[in-house]
């Protein structure tokens, strides 16, 4: 029947207390009287923490099972007051006393806590709980055999005191035949080991010992300590208002940093400077290197200016301009870009500027203000060279490469022989003035554009060509030896008839009168000079054939 009991007393601690506590807090049942000879009724519970750290014990209980199923609640560790904590500290000890042997005359024993006596000698079962009714730790005592976990009851004047094992800490297997053993009471019980810990701050997580860091208390707890961030404004500020931000001094300021700009402006938008309050656009540089200012013929649609992007982003030009002798030219309306290392080329047919055949100083600059490129100047540019920027001098060249890396100017041999030029193509003559090819302009000279005042129409090729004013031929400067003056342009130019070389002594006067005589002597002197010069320019052709002809007559004789 006991056995039955005890069976069914397992089973409804099973049930009772289904949730075991986490075993990580270490607080256990130690030891447990359940009278002595002089009175059933002095009894004692004593629970240690068997942990290395203090744990929280709030509202926990002791509770009581007979073996006949009934239970009794006991005892709580309860604080006097709300937002009291109690705490038992690592390696330390806590006694709850039956009233009896509290009052005892023999021998009163006070404990933390008091219950009225309840446990049997016989059978029982006593639970720690905690807070939520969660199982801490209990112990069963009773009859022990191979259907139960019960510990034998003790006789009298001995206790139920659980093991240490070999660590010195107690031993908690859940096996109570195996954890606790009978043995005699210890001579002096300490108690007073709980200690209480007040929350100070109710309304926040956790227990607050302290009031924590950049908080202050107040009847609805503890609060965060308002900062106003914003001194300068009207009103304690905890937060930096919408729309603010801090300066350098502290103060909240408009967030706004571009009033000038749509929309709120927090941070300075990428690729913007503050000038005057407002934000403005930072241009990056732009360098002119290569202009054609003196085109060969017609300017229109033949000066350019080049440009060349020299850093590692696109550019748009659309916010650029052209000054030109201080007037100011848009180079695009469009979105028009340039990139990275490349070189564009602008006509005046690309945009309507004149570079003076005089002297020009031109730059490149932003519709802000905000750059200025370097200020290029030329004076008196040669014709059909552009003025171009060449290993870091600016310099004039005959190889104008607008859109491409400048070259430098080409060394052109000069020959006065036109018979070794090469044929120009249909539709085109040779110049005579340059031996160049041009385009033979076969219009109606009465449907051509009138010449500008200054030139005239050339006959044989129709184009306009500037007029040369000379006062008289006493006021040119002689040509140097080798050239001789061109009739039509009054222009030197070089003597292309060299066939006869010059003779190597001067020409003496003679007094004969007789024309024929002395012209014949002339040509016949001439002549004979041309073929002893012809014999010695030629020698090495003629040797050759001669000396075949010789070995021929040599064998012949």
């Amino acid at each position: 029947m006991f056995k039955l009991k005890a069976l069914l007393l397992a089973i409804f601690i099973s049930s009772l207390f289904g949730q075991v506590a986490s075993a990580s807090s270490g607080v256990l049942i130690s030891q447990v009287k359940l009278g002595d000879n002089i009175s059933a009724r002095r009894e004692f519970i004593e629970v240690y923490n068997n942990s290395d750290k203090d744990v929280e014990i709030t509202n926990w209980c002791l509770e009581y099972i007979t073996s006949g199923l009934y239970s009794y609640h006991l005892s709580c560790l309860s604080p006097i007051d709300v937002g009291t904590y109690l705490f038992l500290p690592a390696g330390k000890s806590a006694l709850a006393v039956s009233d009896e042997l509290a009052s005892s005359l023999e021998s009163p024993m006070i404990g933390d806590v008091s219950f009225s006596s309840r446990l049997s000698g016989l059978a029982g079962y006593v639970a720690l709980l905690d807070s939520q009714n969660n199982k801490v730790d209990d112990l069963g005592w009773g009859v022990p055999d191979d259907t139960n976990n019960l510990i034998a009851s003790p006789s009298d004047g001995l206790i139920l005191s659980r093991k240490a094992d070999s660590m010195g800490s107690l031993q908690d297997t859940d096996i109570y035949k195996d954890d606790f053993e009978a043995i005699q009471p210890k001579n002096q019980y300490l108690i007073g080991n709980i200690y209480e810990v007040k929350d100070l701050c109710l309304n926040l997580d956790d227990i607050q010992a302290v009031i924590p860091d950049g908080y202050e208390y107040s009847d609805e707890g503890c609060q965060p300590i308002v900062v106003d961030v914003c001194p300068n404004i009207d009103g304690a500020q905890a937060d930096i208002p919408e729309n603010f931000t801090l300066d350098d001094k502290g103060e909240c300021v408009s967030a706004d940093l571009c009033p000038n700009l749509d929309d709120i402006q927090s941070i300075l938008p990428e690729g913007y400077i503050v000038m005057d309050g407002n934000c403005e656009k930072v241009f990056l540089p732009i360098d002119i290197t290569e202009m054609m200012p003196n085109a060969l013929g017609s300017d229109e649609g033949a000066e350019f200016v080049e440009l060349y992007n020299p850093n590692l982003s696109i550019i748009n030009l659309e916010n650029y301009q052209l000054n030109i002798n201080g007037k100011i030219y848009s180079i695009s309306k469009n979105q028009l870009n340039i990139q990275p290392s490349q070189y564009r080329a602008f006509y005046n047919t690309d945009i309507s500027f004149t570079l003076l055949n005089s002297a020009t100083e031109i730059f490149i600059q932003s519709k802000n203000g905000t750059f200025t490129g370097d200020r290029i100047k030329y004076e008196n540019p040669k014709e059909a060279e552009s003025w171009a920027i060449i290993n870091n001098l600016w310099q004039y060249t005959n190889q104008p490469t607008p859109g491409y890396e400048n070259q430098i100017s080409k060394i052109i041999e000069k020959t006065s022989e036109v018979s070794r030029l090469g044929t120009c193509a249909p539709g085109q003559y040779r110049n005579p003035e340059t031996n160049r090819c041009r385009k033979i302009v076969t219009e109606d000279s009465s449907s051509l554009t009138p010449c500008q005042a200054g030139y005239e129409r050339n006959p044989e090729t129709n184009r306009c060509r500037k007029i040369t004013s000379v006062s008289g031929d006493s006021t040119l400067k002689p040509c140097e030896p080798g050239y001789e003056r061109n009739p039509e342009t009054n222009r030197c130019r070089k003597i292309t008839t060299n066939i006869i070389p010059p003779a190597g002594y001067s020409v003496e006067q003679t007094n004969d009168q007789s024309g024929s005589g002395v012209l014949a002597t002339s040509v016949a002197g001439v002549g004979a000079f041309a073929v002893s010069y012809g014999v010695w320019e030629w020698r090495k052709d003629l040797g050759t054939p001669i000396k075949k002809v010789l070995g021929v007559l040599k064998i012949k004789h």
